[in-house]
């Protein structure tokens, strides 16, 4: 049975979490462009911003980072992408916040453990 994790991103909004699986997580190049990999991962995946709030919250979120604009922010479709590339991405890098998808905590020596 392939192991399941809770990867969430963000600072200051306590966001939903993804649920997914190491392949998933490790799908997105930590190099290089990640458009295809990050469209690819959102259309397998249950988004978890299925509200308009939750869905405004993702928008402020993303803005904190200063990357995008409020045009660009102003689809879901590429936000969820964007979500999903930043907290893979901090996954791989051990910054994210990562549990297995019961809650429990990883091990100290877990490749996605916060360091």
């Amino acid at each position: 049975m392939e192991t399941l994790y809770l990867v969430s991103f963000g600072g200051t909004r306590i966001l939903p979490p993804f649920r997914l699986s190491e392949d998933q997580i490790d799908s997105i190049p930590s190099q290089g462009q990640a458009d295809s990999a990050a469209s690819r991962l959102a259309s397998r995946i249950t988004d978890p911003f299925d509200t308009p709030d939750l869905q405004q919250d993702l928008r402020d979120e993303l803005s904190e980072y200063g990357a995008w604009n409020d045009e660009e922010l102003s689809s879901h479709a590429e936000n969820l992408k964007r979500a999903l590339w930043l907290a893979c991405l901090d996954a791989q890098e051990g910054n994210g916040n990562v549990c297995f998808a019961d809650g429990s905590e990883l091990p100290e020596n877990h490749p996605y453990a916060s360091r």
